[in-house]
Parts: structure tokens; sequence; C-alpha cells
């Protein structure tokens, strides 16, 4: 008897809450004196959030002066990218808080009518979206109030957009969507010449006004300060490659009669290296010699060139090498080896051991 009384209470309370959740004023439906004062102190929050951001964006545009004036230009873009979006979440701030004053004002018509005025739908449905994108969390409970009040097929309809009911600035300015880059660079130029910082944009940085940021790469971040060799400084002081000759001019055979010696081959890897590519041999040899020979004059009057020593083998890693075979029979250059003919007298003596050996086992076992 006590177990069927639980379900029928549950069914009990079900029913009392599904028919009074049209009702106003009642317990489970819509109440407006708790959308009344929701709105109220929305209003208020949304006074206290813009004084915030107001306080900290200046502290920002400091930031991005001094980013600018250091040279920093890729980290002030991102800084004022998010000073963009918080003037424009501001802006959005501001329209909500206009809405609001005007639902807190219609709130008695708001009971009275049993569907959402016209005058009022966009306002309603602007609301609604927005709760859910803001820092106030007074809109969840407007959104409530609301939703209990015209049913959840209106809430889906004004999240979602439908036909367009929700304010197109609201949207606008609480979107996620980068700003342009044309309204980043006019921001950094308004920054620098708050703070007189001598900046100048790239007027060809900008092609499209509309077109975001682009996302900063090798060649436009400037290379910081980190530790370890510098090898700009190391190659920096190479001579270019495009000085030496990749050949030697043709010159008759008579002007090389008296060299010493020929000049080293050029390797076949050199020709396929890059202009820029630093190689071991110096510049000086080949313009010399170069300049000698289109001239007319003999190697004779000429200083010799420094001996270049031959690049050792690259032998890391490598096994041993195996030892040549022996290409002759003959005696060996060392007395260690012995001849084809001392092999086989041991052998004879070797043999000749061993057949005594045998013998006197033979003798033994007999």
């Amino acid at each position: 008897m006590k177990l069927g009384i639980v379900p029928m209470m549950v069914k009990l309370l079900s029913y009392l809450i599904e028919s009074t959740r049209g009702i106003p004023g009642s317990m489970f439906g819509f109440n407006v004196n708790k959308l009344k004062p929701n709105l109220k102190m929305a209003v208020h929050r949304i006074g206290i959030v813009k004084n915030k951001k107001a306080n900290a964006a200046l502290a920002q545009r400091k930031e991005v002066g001094r980013l600018l004036a250091d040279g920093k230009e890729e980290k002030a873009r991102i800084r004022v990218e998010g000073i963009i979006r918080d003037d424009f979440t501001m802006e959005g701030y501001e329209i909500l808080e206009l809405l609001c004053e005007l639902l807190a004002e219609r709130a008695n018509l708001i009971k009275t009518e049993a569907d959402c005025p016209y005058d009022m739908r966009e306002a309603v449905c602007t609301l609604i979206w927005a709760a859910s994108r803001t820092e106030i969390p007074e809109l969840a409970e407007v959104k409530k109030q609301l939703t209990k009040k015209y049913g959840q097929d209106f809430e889906a309809a004004a999240i979602r957009n439908v036909d367009g009911c929700v304010n197109e600035r609201v949207i606008q300015k609480l979107s996620v969507q980068p700003p342009s880059a044309f309204l980043v660079v006019n921001y950094m130029k308004e920054i620098a010449k708050e703070f007189k910082v001598d900046w100048e944009p790239v007027e060809a940085e900008v092609v499209d006004p509309l077109a975001p940021i682009p996302a900063p790469t090798g060649t436009t971040v400037t290379s910081g300060a980190v530790s370890g060799p510098d090898f700009a400084a190391l190659y920096a002081s190479a001579p270019p490659a495009g000085n030496a000759p990749s050949y030697l001019p043709n010159v008759p055979s008579g002007n090389l009669t008296h060299e010493s010696a020929a000049p080293p081959p050029l390797q076949p890897s050199l020709s396929r290296r890059s202009v820029n590519t630093y190689t071991n041999q110096p510049t000086h040899y080949y313009s010399t010699r170069s300049s000698q020979l289109v001239s007319g004059q003999e190697y004779d009057d000429a200083p010799a060139p420094p001996a270049q020593p031959a690049p050792a083998p690259y032998t890391e890693g490598l096994p041993p090498a195996a030892p040549a075979p022996a290409t002759t029979v003959g005696p060996a250059a060392t007395g260690d080896i012995p001849d084809f003919d001392e092999l086989t007298a041991r052998f004879e003596r070797l043999r000749k051991r061993q057949d005594r050996h045998d013998q006197d086992n033979t003798s033994f076992t007999f």
C-alpha cells in the first residue's frame, strides 16, 4: 500500500508543475519579480565590466607603445588584436545594456501578453542569444525566465537566430572573428602617435582592408638573442663564392713550360654547389692566376702558389683495411715468411717423424 503512494505523488507533482508552468507568478513558471531585478542587476554589472575593461585597455596601450618602440612589431600586432576585441565587446555590452533597460521598463507588458510582442521580439531574442556569450551572470537568469514565458521552441529559435531575430550589431561585436588588417594597422598608428613612437607601417602589407592579419612567419619575426655561436657572424667574413672563376681560361702551352707544378683540378662536387656555398679553396689563388694568364705574363714572374695538402680520406667509423694479397711466390723482402722450398722440407721432416712414431708403436704392440 505504501509503495503505491509514491508513484501517485510523483505523478501529481509533475501534473502541478506542467499546469502552473505558464501561469505568471507561479512557483515553477514565469516570475516577473525575478525578471525585472535581474535586468537591473545586469545593467549594473555591465557598467562594472566596461570600467574594468577600459582600465585594462589603457595598460595594454602602453604595452603596445613600448613594444613598437623596441621594434617588436609582431607582438604589438597580437596585443592590438586583443585591444580591438575588447573594444568590440564593450560596444556590444552597451547595446545589451540598452536592451535590458528596455525590457525592465516593459516588464508589465511581457507579463500580460501571452506571446512575445512584435516590437520586443528582437530585444528578447538578443538577450537569450547573448546570455551564453558574455560575462554577465544575471543574463542567465533573464534567459531562464524568458524561456519559461515563451517556451523551449522560442529559446531554440533565438539561439539559432532564425529569421534574423538577433540584433546584427551584437552578433558582429561579440563575434570571435579576428579583426581586419586595415583596422589593426590604424590602431597601431594611433597608439604610436599617442605615445610619440616613431613607427610607420609598410603600405604594401595591407592589400585587402577587410583581410585579417596573417600569422607571423620566419621572415616577419625578427630573431631574438640566443646563446651559442653567432653563425651569421661566422659566415659574414667569408668571401663571396662568385669572385672565384669556375674554370681556368685556355692559354698556350708555352707559357706553362717553366711551371713547377700544375694547379690542382677542381673537384666535381664543387660545380654542383650553390653560389653562396663557401669552399676551402682561397679566392685569391684563382683570381691571381686568371689575371696573369689573361695579361700574357708567365708564371716565372709570379710567386709560386701555396701548396695545398691533399685532404685525408674519411676513415671515421670504418673497419681497418685488409692487407693486400701477395702477387709473387718468390722469397719475401723480410725473413719472417719462409719460401716454398723451406715449407716443403718442413713437411717432409714432419711426415718422416710421424712414420717413425708409427713404427715404434707397432713394434711395442707385437
